[in-house]
């Protein structure tokens, strides 16, 4: 059943919804940068969906933040999600009002959204970058791409550490055979 209060937020963020459209020409050109944390408007969504204005976390890659209209982000929460696809800031960062961001990056919730739903930029993640690949990969169900790629980069620089040593081997007998 959709209560009074849940009919009013949606109209409020209809209303914001065309202010950001209205801006949403002007916010293509917009900058933003992997791995920096910008407030975003995620808005009125359905269910669990995240939704009103939060920090965010710019997933995308820069190449893909300079030509596109739209960016992939992951929103910070105040609660801990699931441990393998969740990071937890634990770097001293400070946000743009001085406060210091906390909270949780919760994979789970990754979303493309126009840039014209960013807002200010509080910081640059620094600490939590590995941590924040390693588990994005998880999320996306890469791990196992990326684990048989690892495997094979190992066991091809396995296979010509061989090679090198086979040749350093036939090179000292070479040698040998010269001397004798």
């Amino acid at each position: 059943m959709i209560t009074l209060l849940k009919a009013q937020k949606v109209m409020n963020w209809t209303s914001r919804k065309f202010h950001l459209e209205k801006n949403s020409a002007n916010s293509a050109r917009r900058k933003v940068r992997r791995f920096d944390v910008y407030d975003c408007d995620f808005g009125e969504n359905i269910g669990s969906e995240i939704n009103k204005k939060r920090p965010c976390v710019v997933l995308q890659n820069n190449l893909g933040n300079i030509h596109s209209s739209n960016t992939i982000v992951v929103p910070i929460t105040n609660s801990n999600g699931i441990d393998p696809i969740c990071v937890e800031i634990t770097g001293s960062y400070t946000k743009h009002d001085g406060s210091a961001l906390t909270g949780y990056i919760d994979l789970s919730t990754i979303r493309t959204v126009s840039k014209s739903r960013i807002g200010d930029r509080h910081c640059k993640l620094v600490t939590e970058v590995n941590e924040l690949e390693e588990k994005t990969r998880n999320s996306l169900g890469l791990d196992t791409l990326h684990n048989a790629l690892q495997n094979q980069i190992d066991a091809d620089s396995q296979h010509i550490q061989n090679l090198k040593d086979r040749i350093s081997e036939l090179e000292e007998q070479l040698r040998n055979s010269d001397q004798n």
